[in-house]
């Protein structure tokens, strides 16, 4: 299956996610933290939309491309899981940031 994000909606790929349970010195097993608490904000922007179209008819290109690496907003987004790998379908007004290296 292939994701074509439309308009101005941006796929970005969530890092994996640590299943390891936290331990206590004394034992005691801490219970995992809520997706909410665990969701990374720093992701790989893996397909881009053709833009934002403006209401006298032309488009605004995303700024970002394929392979960036972005900060996005928290809670904003649909989170989509595809052959065991959780992607983010997110508008580009959601993105905070483009980290460069």
């Amino acid at each position: 299956m292939i994701i074509e994000p439309i308009g101005d909606n941006i796929l970005i790929q969530l890092p994996r996610e640590e299943s390891k349970e936290n331990k206590t010195q004394s034992g005691i097993l801490l219970p995992k933290k809520t997706e909410a608490e665990a969701r990374k904000d720093i992701a790989t922007v893996v397909a881009v939309g053709s833009g934002r179209i403006l209401n006298d008819g032309s488009s605004l290109k995303p700024v970002v491309k394929a392979g960036d690496k972005v900060l996005f907003n928290k809670y904003a987004g649909t989170i989509l899981s595809l052959d065991g790998v959780e992607y983010l379908l997110i508008r580009e007004c959601d993105l905070l940031a483009i980290l460069h290296e």
